[in-house]
């Protein structure tokens, strides 16, 4: 069973020019902790280019992969429009979203108490 993560609140905005749309160049999803804990496993999840992160008790894999959506300048081809994902406009939604970009993301996240 997981805890639940403390609420925390987004800071910023999104600068695209800044970043180069880093965030749409992978995905992070939460995995069994076995995989860290397994070596033949976390040989696997390295040979296939995959990074596995250990997140406020949670274990995450980081997965490569660029949206289709982005423009060869890593602007979003969909951005103001109806097909555009509601997930890429409340990017990001947690504090662990950030993972691997928090140096070029121009948001934060404030605890809130």
């Amino acid at each position: 069973m997981t805890t639940p993560l403390p609420m925390a609140q987004r800071l910023g905005s999104c600068e695209p020019a800044r970043c180069g749309s880093a965030c749409c160049q992978f995905i992070v999803v939460e995995v069994n902790p076995i995989y860290l804990r397994q070596p033949d496993l976390a040989s696997w999840v390295r040979l296939h280019r995959l990074e596995l992160l250990e997140h406020a008790g949670r274990t995450l894999v980081r997965i490569p992969m660029a949206c289709s959506a982005l423009a060869t300048d890593g602007r979003c081809t969909l951005y103001g429009m109806p097909e555009r994902p509601a997930i890429c406009q409340d990017f990001p939604m947690t504090p662990a979203s950030l993972l691997g970009v928090e140096s070029v993301c121009t948001y934060t996240f404030a605890r809130q108490t």
